[in-house]
């Protein structure tokens, strides 16, 4: 999973973290990631970055460092983003499962599933968990 930081992003991720296993993949610095994974309070069992693999999303390092880490086939691995160009479209091409937070309210681009596209991740969580309030 990937997460651009919103005002209630960290009390959606504690959520999901009850029942799912949560990654971070990152264009930022080891340490920003660090601080960011700090303040969701949300277990991760791998934080991903640019920095540590010297290599920048949407190339595919981020996604096969991913699946060595989680130890999880392809197909059990859910991409969860806000960015088409540099998570959505490059995972899927991976043949990766995407769901997109569109936090702009842009168009669902030609090709893009819109059942898995979300406003925001507390959306998201209600969808996967129940509709009990997150905030």
């Amino acid at each position: 999973l990937t997460f651009h930081s919103a005002r209630y992003d960290h009390l959606a991720l504690r959520r999901l973290a009850t029942q799912y296993v949560l990654a971070i993949l990152s264009n930022v610095e080891t340490k920003t990631l660090q601080a960011s994974a700090k303040f969701f309070g949300a277990p991760f069992i791998a934080l991903i970055t640019a920095e540590g693999l010297k290599s920048y999303k949407p190339a595919p390092l981020h996604w096969e460092e991913a699946l060595k880490r989680l130890h999880m086939p392809r197909e059990s691995v859910l991409h969860v983003a806000g960015s088409l160009f540099h998570d959505i479209l490059p995972a899927q091409a991976l043949g990766f499962e995407t769901v997109w937070i569109n936090r702009r309210g842009e168009p669902v681009p030609e090709g893009l599933d819109p059942s898995r596209v979300f406003p925001d991740l507390i959306a998201f969580a209600n969808e996967l968990l129940g509709a009990e309030a997150v905030v």
